[in-house]
């Protein structure tokens, strides 16, 4: 498989204006291959409804905790902010991608911008 594919996929999915926006907000980053990987997820999490918003399966302090997921915080700053301690920071992410169906942190940020951020952008 080539190196170009995730690429090609992710023009696919956005099309060209929406990759390039994704490609420039995603340089803030330190690999241009996560650019690529969120704007392929930003754009899974669009495709869901907007009903999905509104009856989200997480509690206000999960809400509260992914909202910081996407503003790029560590478990230890999350804590540190929501006055926690790591460890139920580290649980309340586990509930979180156990609810969401999802694997990794940058899911649970990419799915909380498209449903929850006003802009459908990260801050």
């Amino acid at each position: 498989m080539s190196t170009a594919s995730p690429v090609i996929s992710a023009v696919e999915a956005l099309g060209p204006t929406a990759f390039e926006k994704a490609i420039a907000e995603g340089s803030q980053y330190d690999s241009p291959a996560w650019a690529v990987e969120f704007a392929l997820m930003a754009s899974a999490a669009a495709g869901q409804s907007a009903s999905a918003a509104t009856s989200s399966p997480l509690t206000p302090r999960e809400k509260e905790v992914a909202a910081l997921v996407a503003e790029g915080m560590s478990n230890r700053q999350i804590a540190s902010a929501l006055d926690l301690s790591p460890r139920t920071v580290d649980r309340h992410i586990e509930h979180i991608l156990a609810k969401l169906g999802f694997r990794s942190r940058a899911r649970v940020a990419a799915w909380w911008v498209a449903n929850h951020h006003p802009s459908g952008t990260i801050p």
